[in-house]
């Protein structure tokens, strides 16, 4: 039996997609022209995304293959797509609120192997000192659950710990 491509359409749809938790209240300067943007032309086929889900050099790959599909479903669907101006505007705002990525080197400290080599399978290393080491369990957390929805083989059990371990050593309590 062959694969038609609107079954493997379908079935790219259903992974790898933002989650559905995020709401628009919670992007960064909810109320302007940019975020509203992101929820009127993103939140058409999928959960609303979080700028910083990817990095600033991830960004323009992941919008121009967004705006590749809309350009190319069927005009039944009614999908609005973004003018040129809209897409600077978009690709601007997520880029300025992107995932702030760690330096050329991470800090030292065990652990650090299993954050880089396991927290990479999906985007670019966070700055460990973006989140303090009270919120990188709930951070993490979030991670093995999108890792779960996209497939991707999770942290073991030691593995998280470690990483979990390093991730609250790279930066000051309540941060």
């Amino acid at each position: 039996m062959s694969v038609s491509q609107e079954q493997l359409l379908l079935a790219a749809t259903k992974i790898a997609l933002p989650p559905d938790d995020f709401e628009a209240v919670d992007l960064p300067d909810p109320s302007s022209t940019e975020a509203q943007l992101l929820v009127k032309y993103c939140g058409q086929c999928h959960g609303i995304p979080a700028p910083s889900m990817h990095s600033a050099g991830d960004w323009p790959s992941v919008a121009r293959r967004m705006w590749l599909r809309m350009e190319r479903l069927p005009d039944s669907l009614t999908m609005l797509v973004p003018e040129v101006g809209e897409r600077v505007a978009l690709l601007n705002y997520v880029m300025d609120n992107a995932l702030q990525v760690s330096g050329a080197s991470l800090p030292p400290g065990q652990g650090r192997h299993e954050y880089a080599q396991i927290c990479s399978r999906c985007h670019a290393l966070p700055d460990p000192s973006v989140h303090s080491p009270q919120d990188w369990p709930a951070v993490f957390m979030r991670m093995e659950r999108n890792m779960e929805r996209m497939n991707v083989t999770p942290a073991t059990p030691q593995e998280a710990t470690r990483i979990l371990l390093y991730l609250g050593s790279c930066c000051p309590p309540n941060s």
